[in-house]
């Protein structure tokens, strides 16, 4: 039972096994499936990937430019809110909360 484990183990690691396949034990049954990746671009031209590979990062850098700068300049204002206070309080040392 032992070789049998190891052999399972060493195709696995060597990529021998079929995608999805049942390995029928003593009592019980494991289902093996790969690490390999599915291509769904597999039938295109390298000129086509990259031109779906353009489109998917416009779509992303369409979702995140947007965001990162509300985030962006929501830091500078409050950067700015920050420096203000701090100038404020340096000309008025009575209204400082030090106890």
């Amino acid at each position: 039972m032992a070789e049998k484990k190891t052999t399972i183990v060493n195709e696995i690691e060597a990529g021998t096994t079929p995608p999805c396949e049942k390995l029928e034990g003593t009592g019980t049954s494991v289902t093996v499936i790969s690490n390999a990746v599915i291509n769904p671009d597999a039938d295109k031209s390298p000129a086509e990937q990259a031109d779906l590979d353009k489109k998917v990062l416009w779509k992303i850098d369409l979702a995140l430019i947007p965001w990162l700068c509300l985030i962006y300049l929501l830091c500078f204002l409050d950067r700015t809110n920050i420096g203000e206070a701090l100038s404020r309080a340096s000309h008025y040392p009575h209204c400082s909360q030090q106890n």
